[in-house]
Order: structure tokens, then sequence, then C-alpha cells
């Protein structure tokens, strides 16, 4: 009998115990959940763009809902057109490769579940030599290095900030510093080259 006693109380025990790890774990997990919501509630403008921009890199190529691609000749080495749609058919991202014989260009767009594009980043890249500069040195007669090889020499990197059709920051993150006049164009300029690349037959 006092053995029944003994494992009784330390079922209730144990119960109690698994009770209060619960409730404590659900407690916690409230708290991190007001935390996050606290903490968006902090976040700057520009930071909630960037953080919505970072949640949009995080989905797997998989998880969009649809996916479209087509060729860009707009350049001598031709191009990439993407667009990322999310499951309820929302436009959320956007990408432009160029390819050119001297260089090459990437432009990507963001778009909040409004359609809103709210961030955009632009990549340019000049290399050191002409893509045929081997073969145009062969059919001139001279001599190319055994270890030749093209490499960039310069970069250009723009990142800017929308909201509402409206340009709230842009940013030289290297390369060419950002004048006035770009910034003006800005918001206008970005607008129309993503029309230019989404209507391109």
């Amino acid at each position: 009998m006092q053995i029944f006693k003994f494992l009784l109380v330390l079922l209730v025990s144990t119960s109690i115990l698994v009770a209060c790890k619960n409730d404590a774990q659900k407690a916690n997990a409230i708290s991190d959940i007001q935390s996050t919501q606290n903490a968006g509630e902090n976040l700057s403008p520009l930071d909630k763009i960037d953080q919505t921009v970072k949640t949009i890199d995080a989905i797997a190529e998989k998880d969009w809902g649809n996916i479209k691609k087509k060729e860009l000749m707009m350049s001598s080495e031709g191009g990439e057109w993407q667009e990322y749609y999310d499951k309820n058919n929302k436009l959320r991202k956007a990408l432009a490769d160029i390819y050119g014989e001297m260089g090459k260009m990437n432009e990507i767009y963001y778009f909040d579940e409004a359609g809103n594009m709210i961030q955009y980043l632009y990549k340019s890249y000049e290399y050191s030599h002409h893509l045929n500069h081997s073969a145009i040195m062969e059919d001139l007669g001279e001599p190319v290095a055994d270890d030749f090889e093209i490499k960039i020499v310069d970069s250009t990197i723009y990142k800017a900030y929308l909201s509402e059709g409206k340009l709230l920051e842009m940013k030289a993150l290297y390369g060419k510093n950002i004048d006035q006049e770009m910034l003006d164009k800005a918001a206008s300029a970005i607008a129309e080259d993503f029309k230019t690349y989404q209507n391109a037959e």
C-alpha cells in the first residue's frame, strides 16, 4: 500500500511539473512573439523594407507560386528577365540580367503584398578586356599570354528605397557616388526601366 501511495504521489508531482513546464514554454513563446512585434514596430521605414526584402529572398524557388522567365535581347550578349509570384499570384520580385562585351548588369526589383515597388538594387560590372579579346588578338596575329583572364575592374552598386512610387532614399553601396540629377530622376527611371523589361518581347 505504501508503494502504491508513493507511486501516486510521484505521478501527480510529475504531472504538475510537466504542466508548469508547458505553461512556461507557452509564456516564453508569447513573450518572443511580442518582442518580435515590438521590434518590428520600432523599426524605421527603411529597416522595415529591408526586413521585407530579406523575407522575400529567403523564399526557396520551389515555394514560389509561379516563376516567369524570358530572354532579353537588349545587348550584344543577351540577357534574362525573371518574375517571382507568391501563392496569391502577387509579383514580389523581378530580376534583369544584362550581358555585354565589356561588362554585365544586374537589377532587382522588390514589391510588397499590395504590389508596390519597395526596393531596387542595381549592380554593374566592367570587364578588363573585351569578351572576345583572345580571338581578336589571334586574328591580329598578336600573342595572348597563357595565364590571360578577363577580370572585373570596376563595380557600381546602388540601392533605392521606394514608397508609393516615390523615392525615400538612394544609397551608393559601392563605386560611383550618386549626384542630385540621378536622385531627381531615380523613381521615374526605375519604374520606366521595369516596364521596359516586363513588356520586352
